[in-house]
């Protein structure tokens, strides 16, 4: 198995790790008010659609992972089959059970409401946080339903050929590639102190020094080989996290061990526990200031015997971290293999959909045996993501500097449009459209025009 099979380890609502785990997530809840079953008021759990393949409705379609110019595509899992769509049209089929939403596009006032008892309604989030903030509050995130050969196929470039490049080209030990220069984790104002104490080559929009090679300018091309070849002259990869969430790992970290780098990590509270060994990359965390980090990767640097040390992670022996073999080994999720190549036209969804589809069908299963015999088999309970899943601490400065920086109003938004979205659920709203003016009663960042 290989770290790029994990792109896909969709627990509820996970992880986006793009070489080791890449996530998305999910979870599964009952109409907003029922808090013991999948069932309304007058015991009706769901039209029981008998002939019929349950239907799953990518409500924000722009991830569909099929042809779109076929209506419907059937896909074979392992409790059954299901029908996924991006038609709008079947919400209101009986056979149409889920609602599959992508994080960062989902928006409360596009939702297929009423919400009906055996809806599920599915998430899945690769990106950010703070491309929805709304999400990392439970208020919202409860209706929604709850291998190592990359690194090691490729050898790393020999520390001596670095030293050449570094003296020839006059490349800096280090190197930074960023363009969103305005974060919730303040990655900016370290990098900018972090540049006073060593050398760093900045090729993207943020401090900038360098021009980017013409070959491998672009977003597209950051997933080229040219690319990774370019980053393997460095010694050291900068690896700063956009936010700092427990479950919110990128290419960013994983990148440098493919390309045979030492990454220097800001990022996730959890991030040792995904390393390939105990010396494998350097943590700011790990030092009271910058001008230390600076320091101790400028031992590295001079010191060629230590910094073979952190490159052993590229021969598999030295990949020692137990946990991290066990969660390859028992992960539910990963890329597309050759078995599943006819259900899905996209490697990252490959599985997901089927989660989805199985959790379905063992519901209707269990309902028909509920309906059956009630005293005997009770109704399923419901299944609801909760704060662990998604929820990140409020943001803060990463260097005290005496500036004011308010890095919190996007995160506090979110939490108003939670509550506003709860409480639009609660109320059994029918018009999707009336969240902003009726519900939320204020703009926000991602609500930035009244709509009556």
């Amino acid at each position: 198995m290989n770290v790029k099979e994990t792109a896909t380890r969709i627990s509820t609502l996970i992880l986006f790790f793009c070489v080791l785990i890449c996530s998305g997530t999910f979870d599964e809840s009952p109409m907003v008010g029922d808090d013991t079953n999948h069932c309304s008021d007058d015991e009706k759990c769901s039209p029981d659609a008998k002939d019929k393949k349950p239907i799953l409705i990518w409500w924000t379609k722009d991830l569909f992972p099929h042809d779109r110019t076929y209506k419907y595509h059937e896909i074979t899992c392992k409790k059954g089959a299901c029908v996924t769509s991006i038609d709008r049209a079947l919400k209101n089929d009986p056979a149409t059970r889920a609602f599959v939403f992508y994080g960062t596009d989902l928006r409360a006032d596009d939702l297929p409401l009423p919400r009906k008892p055996w809806d599920e309604w599915a998430l899945f989030h690769e990106e950010s946080p703070k491309n929805n903030w709304m999400l990392t509050y439970e208020d919202a995130l409860s209706h929604f339903i709850s291998d190592l050969r990359d690194w090691t196929d490729s050898p790393a470039m020999p520390v001596e050929e670095k030293n050449r490049l570094q003296n020839e080209k006059g490349l800096a030990p280090i190197v930074y590639v960023q363009s969103d220069c305005y974060t919730p984790s303040d990655r900016e104002t370290y990098m900018k102190e972090l540049m006073k104490h060593i050398s760093i080559d900045s090729y993207g929009r943020c401090l900038n020094n360098r021009k980017m090679p013409d070959e491998i300018d672009g977003f597209i091309k950051l997933h080229s080989p040219e690319y990774y070849k370019f980053l393997a002259q460095y010694k050291f990869n900068i690896a700063f996290e956009n936010a700092i969430c427990n479950d919110y790992m990128t290419e960013k970290l994983f990148r440098p061990f493919e390309v045979g780098a030492i990454p220097v990590v800001m990022g996730s509270p959890l991030v040792k526990d995904w390393m390939p060994n105990e010396k494998s990359a350097i943590f700011v965390n790990d030092f009271k200031h910058p001008k230390d980090l600076a320091e101790f990767i400028k031992y590295l640097d001079s010191n060629d015997t230590e910094y073979s040390e952190y490159m052993k992670y590229k021969d598999p022996k030295h990949i020692t971290n137990k946990f991290l073999h066990k969660m390859l080994e028992e992960r539910p999720w990963r890329v597309l293999g050759e078995w599943d190549k006819v259900n899905f036209g996209h490697r990252m969804y490959a599985d997901f959909e089927c989660h989805i589809c199985d959790r379905v069908i063992e519901r209707q299963e269990a309902l028909r045996a509920h309906k059956s015999d009630p005293t005997k088999n009770p109704p399923p309970p419901p299944r609801m993501a909760t704060k662990e899943h998604l929820e990140c601490p409020e943001p803060t400065v990463s260097l005290e500097t005496g500036k004011k920086v308010n890095k919190s109003l996007n995160y506090w938004e979110g939490l108003y449009e939670a509550r506003a979205m709860k409480q639009m659920l609660l109320a059994g709203e029918t018009n999707t459209t009336k969240f902003q003016s009726k519900y939320l009663k204020r703009l926000t960042d991602k609500y930035d025009k009244w709509v009556v």
